[in-house]
């Protein structure tokens, strides 16, 4: 019998986004329900604004891509300058690239990228969403970088209907990625499944107290399916 039969979870990222991790969940013999709690638009303004950057001349020192959907938004805007290295926060955006990072912090969230990643002076083209807040951009300029930071892509809520809700408070786990997936969940009032699945520290953070939430060790999907099937399997 495969690790996760019989198991329903609720994967609540983009379509997008989702397809890799329920690949893995429906190898390992779970029924997968795809939920989108957000929505990711590319922005026209960030859309032009990165064309400009790629194919200015001189190339920026780096380029730093902190997601998955801020590669996205860079293949659109016509991929990257092959003259600048690249960094990224973690495998996904490398994945969506096509490309192996110059650097990856071993650390996959903004204060291991900042902990490790070189001095200036140069310049550098930071790729964000429209909720992101200012510490990576703060911390590499004073790591003395020129920061010429895009907003490329913004993030919105997404409220699932009454059956999405219950389809949430009939799963056996449902995997969160991100703050805005979790703040959407707690907005439609669903049942929150027994196991609850968090990446990163700022989306196990924004979870409320009141729930029993364990985050994955790395912020992958592999990462997630192993987590998910020990913990279904207890």
């Amino acid at each position: 019998m495969k690790a996760l039969s019989g198991r329903r979870i609720a994967v609540t990222r983009t379509n997008a986004q989702a397809k890799n991790l329920g690949t893995i969940l429906l190898a390992a013999g779970a029924v997968v329900d795809y939920i989108p709690l957000i929505d990711v638009t590319i922005l026209p303004a960030g859309d032009t604004e990165l064309r400009q950057h790629l194919t200015a001349t001189p190339v920026h020192d780096w380029i730093v891509v902190t997601s998955a959907n801020g590669a996205r938004a860079i293949l659109q805007a016509g991929g990257l300058n092959s003259n600048s290295r690249l960094a990224t926060i973690g495998p996904a955006a490398t994945r969506v690239l096509e490309v192996v990072a110059d650097f990856q912090p071993h650390e996959m969230q903004a204060s291991g990228l900042l902990a490790k990643f070189e001095s200036g002076p140069g310049r550098l083209l930071l790729v964000q969403g429209n909720l992101a807040d200012q510490t990576l951009n703060k911390g590499l300029e004073k790591l003395g970088w020129t920061v010429d930071r895009i907003v490329a892509y913004s993030t919105t809520l997404v409220t699932p209907s009454v059956d999405q809700c219950a389809r949430i408070a009939g799963a056996d786990a449902v995997a969160l990625y991100s703050p805005s997936a979790v703040a959407a969940l707690i907005a439609s009032n669903a049942t929150i499944p027994r196991v609850v699945v968090t990446v990163g520290a700022t989306t196990l953070d924004a979870c409320p107290r009141s729930w029993i939430v364990d985050q994955a060790p790395l912020p992958t999907d592999e990462s997630v399916a192993a987590l998910l099937i020990g913990k279904l399997s207890e």
